[in-house]
């Protein structure tokens, strides 16, 4: 049994710079510097309701904030600012599929904007469209290289995909930026342990460990791993630390009266699997009936 990758989408902050830039010219008639003006004017009103809309949202009134970013939009159908944090929030609302649409336009308007495209791609994961969010994930690291939440995301899609090589390159480049980046070491050992590389995958639980003592799933899979190369002392050592970490962690429970079991300790294996079907693993109830001479269906009668 082992624990799933943890997939992790980064919030970039909600605020975002609105630079309006006016370019000056000295032949413009007085026509055209009215039009000028009128247009700084609208950009500047529409400024007014984003960040309306922004303070309204960082309260949680995400209906109010998009009230407040539709009338900047009205004032300016071309404020790539006002439908980013739309469909921030629309995504934050649950309607995926109106944040595509909202940062589609923010792209179309600013295609430069590596942020539009890493959240553009973050809703498509989230609707299983794993290629296209990858495409996303791509743009925005073409802007800007050092990308590292867009790395870390597009290693999370290509592991829904079972791209394990391409994952673990883009964790790579995660580790790279990062040294300290927790969570891509764990996804990193996740994917090698899916390609049987178990030695390097116990290399990055145990730097995760290292930079985070209480990461209670590292202990679990590296003791997966230990396990299926029959270390199985070592494999109740990991398990017993998730085991402190997490009381609840039913399957550590279980894999731990496993691997008991395998060493001969059969009552210590039966005492695991007792409390790991009191926590709901339904699977050990045929092994307590085999195994350990147990009445389960009598426990929760009395």
């Amino acid at each position: 049994m082992k624990t799933k990758p943890q997939v992790l989408s980064s919030r970039l902050c909600i605020l975002r710079s609105i630079n309006f830039k006016i370019i000056w010219s000295r032949s413009l008639l007085i026509g055209s510097t009215f039009i000028l003006s009128f247009t700084s004017a609208n950009a500047q009103n529409a400024d007014f309701y984003i960040k309306r809309g922004i303070n309204k949202a960082n309260t949680g009134d995400i209906e109010s904030a998009i009230i407040e970013y539709n009338k900047a939009i009205e004032i300016n159908p071309n404020s790539a600012d006002a439908y980013y944090n739309r469909a921030y929030d629309k995504a934050k609302a649950g309607n995926l599929e109106g944040a595509i649409t909202d940062y589609s336009k923010s792209i179309e308007i600013a295609p430069k904007d590596a942020d539009a495209y890493f959240h553009r791609g973050n809703a498509k994961k989230a609707l299983k469209q794993y290629k296209s969010a990858i495409i996303d994930y791509n743009n925005a690291i073409t802007i800007n290289p050092k990308y590292r939440d867009a790395y870390y995301n597009r290693g999370n899609t290509k592991l829904h995909l079972k791209q394990f090589l391409q994952s673990i390159e883009d964790y790579s480049k995660v580790i790279i930026i990062n040294p300290n980046y927790t969570d891509a070491y764990y996804n990193r050992g996740f994917a090698k342990s899916e390609l049987e590389d178990y030695s390097s995958a116990i290399n990055d639980y145990n730097m995760v460990i290292k930079l985070n003592g209480k990461y209670a799933d590292a202990y679990y899979n590296r003791g997966h791993i230990k396990y299926s190369s029959l270390d199985y002392e070592g494999a109740i050592k990991d398990y017993t630390e998730t085991i402190k970490l997490n009381p609840s962690h039913k399957h550590a429970y279980i894999n731990r009266g496993i691997a008991k079991d395998r060493l001969l300790d059969h009552k210590g294996a039966c005492l695991d699997w007792e409390q790991g079907y009191r926590l709901g693993a339904q699977r050990a109830k045929k092994w307590l009936n085999d195994e350990c001479n147990a009445k389960v269906d009598q426990w929760f009668r009395t």
